[in-house]
Formats: structure tokens, sequence, C-alpha cells
């Protein structure tokens, strides 16, 4: 259960966006780690050939796991297979879609490998028996010629019905989003349950718990932009801020969706490729922007720390200064930081305001 979002800025430029909390049994026990947007690509091939490549997954984190390792393996193998054949690094190295369709073959070899584990771990056989019509067990050739058994197999080989036994397997999404010189910026969106590998059309694509929310939130930023600004670049302050806003409405209102958030800035006209910032900072961001949807800080506030703190590496003391300083209310603000609800009545409390300190 997470929330994996990305937006396209402009051609060469865009934003990846994820919270970093995992629920991984029935207790519901949380691993705070931002695992669900990861990088595919070494540092030596983004040096040499400026190629950028991020996978996006929700669903079962050990699937997302072994997709997303498999695909880093995936393209060293396809690398060294190019090095090998022309004796030398190549001058162009794979297209962003090459590498969408190789995630797309990695996840359904994935999915193929944990299906057959669940069919043998119930039936004995795997997804090939069940098609052959018969298995092999300690030299014995068995036919599988029960209906009921055939019926039963088959639901979870097609996931018809959708048998919550095997949701795990089927119901992950995920997208890679990346940049490279020939493509510029670019997403492709995949999904195990259908097959399916097509680049996103929309400036966004956004998955796990917290869609629902988020995509109301960016589909509503992506109506307030005309579609030539759509297609020839956004507003990177005012994308970066409906990213947080749709994270924060997801964190308010989804299960499973809690921050530090992880964000990853892509410019492929920087020097600098690819800037991430996890720590204290994204999550100040994220408070900035919800202090800003409740208008205890002016929008123009909002946008210069923003821009400051994740482009322009304003340190987090100088930024919360400024903050606190533009509270229209400090106690509000204060308290709305605290977990407070503004519109009910305060319960009393002994702990001093920072407003309040010397």
């Amino acid at each position: 259960m997470t929330s994996v979002n990305a937006m396209r800025i402009n051609n060469d430029t865009g934003i990846l966006l994820c919270d970093e909390a995992s629920y991984w049994n029935e207790e519901w026990m949380i691993l705070y780690t931002p695992d669900k947007i990861q990088g595919v690509v070494g540092y030596d091939l983004i040096e040499q050939y400026r190629l950028a490549l991020f996978i996006g997954m929700s669903g079962s984190s050990m699937m997302g796991e072994r997709v997303m390792d498999g695909l880093t393996n995936r393209i060293t193998k396809l690398y060294e297979q190019a090095v090998s054949r022309l004796g030398h690094p190549p001058k162009q190295f794979v297209t962003l879609e090459k590498l969408a369709w190789e995630a797309y073959n990695v996840a359904s070899e994935v999915k193929a490998e944990y299906i057959d584990d669940f069919l043998i771990s119930h039936f004995g056989f795997k997804t090939a028996d069940l098609v052959a019509g018969h298995y092999k067990k300690d030299g014995k050739t068995i036919a599988i010629d029960d209906e009921d058994i055939q019926n039963e197999a088959l639901k979870f080989v097609t996931f018809k019905g959708q048998p919550a036994e095997v949701g795990y397997i089927y119901k992950n999404t995920l997208f890679i989003a990346g940049y490279s010189p020939a493509d510029g910026f670019k997403m492709y969106f995949l999904s195990t349950t259908t097959p399916v590998c097509e680049e996103v059309s929309e400036i966004y694509v956004t998955g796990g718990s917290g869609t629902d929310t988020t995509d109301l939130v960016y589909s509503d930023f992506a109506a307030q932009n005309q579609l030539r600004e759509r297609r020839e670049g956004l507003d990177l302050i005012d994308a970066t801020i409906a990213a947080f806003s749709g994270l924060g409405t997801a964190f308010r209102l989804t299960a499973g969706v809690a921050p530090y958030p992880n964000f990853i800035y892509i410019d492929g006209q920087s020097e600098q490729l690819v800037q991430k910032t996890f720590d204290h900072r994204s999550q100040f961001i994220s408070e900035v922007v919800i202090a800003g949807n409740n208008d205890l800080i002016p929008r123009a506030t909002v946008r210069e720390l923003v821009d400051k703190v994740l482009f322009k590496d304003l340190s987090f003391h100088e930024a919360n200064q400024i903050f606190m300083a533009r509270a229209r209310n400090k106690r509000d603000l204060e308290l709305f930081l605290r977990g407070y609800y503004l519109d009910r009545p305060t319960p009393p409390h002994t702990a001093p305001m920072l407003s309040s300190l010397k």
C-alpha cells in the first residue's frame, strides 16, 4: 500500500514522488522505506549516456523488489552484450521504449514464477503442466484429468473471478519514467493484471492505494493548464506543489500512505541529471504545501520555499525561519502541524508553542 507518482514538466524534465510506508503483514506492521521508486540504471551508464530510468511499483513489495532487481540486471546485461558485439561501448545505448518493454518482460517472468510456485504448493504441478494435461512426479507421469482440479487451477492462472489467494501476484501496477538525450523525458504504464505496456499520454501517472485521491488532485491541476502548456511545458514550481498536494491528500485520507516523501527531480538540460530529496527537507516541503493549502501561509511563500529548498539548496534552518515568520497566525500553524483540527475546539495542553519560546 503506497502512493507512487510521476509528472512530466516538459520534454526534458520530470518529477517523481512517493511515500515511504510499506505494510507487510496482517498486523499492519509498517516499514518506513522509500523503496517504491528506485533507479535501475547504474551510475556509470548515467554518466556515459546521460540515461536515467526509474521504476515505480505498487502492490506486493516482494514482487516489486524482484522486478526492480531483475530490470537492473537486464540493463547491465544488454550493455555487456552490446560491448561484446561491437568490441567497444556503443555510441547510443537503448531507447526508453526498449527499456519499458524489458521491464514488462521482467514483470511477466516474475509473475509466471510466482504463479508456478503457487500451483506447485497447492496442486503439485506448474502452468505448463496444466496446459500439457500431465506432470511428472517420482519418475511417473500423472494425468491432470480431474475437471474440478483443472477449473480450480485455471482460475488462479487466469485470475478469473480475482481470487484473493493470488491477489498479491496480479494486483500490481508499475510505471517507468526516465530521460535520455534521444527520447527526452517519458513515462510508461505497465500492469501485471492485464498485458499492458504503453506510453503515458497525460502529464502524470499515479499508482498505489493513494491513487483515488492523488488522481483527483493531479487531474484538477492538469485541467487548470491549457493544452499548449501541457504539451510545451508546465511551471515547475506549480507542478511540484500539485504533486505534494496530491500525496498530502492521500496521506490524510488513505490508509497505507505515510511520510516521509521521496522526491526525485530529473532535468535533462542540467549538469546534474538526477536530484533526489529524501530527508527532513522533503517532509518540510510536504508540511509547507499542506499549510499553504489551508491558507496558513501565503501562496507566494509556498512557491518561494518549494523553489529554494528543493531546487536551490536553501538550508532547512533558514527555510524554517521563513516558514514561521510568514505564518498568518503562528499559534494556528503550530497547532495544525501538531495534528489539531483548527475548525474544532482545541483541547487544553501544556506543551509550549514555538512562538512563545524565546
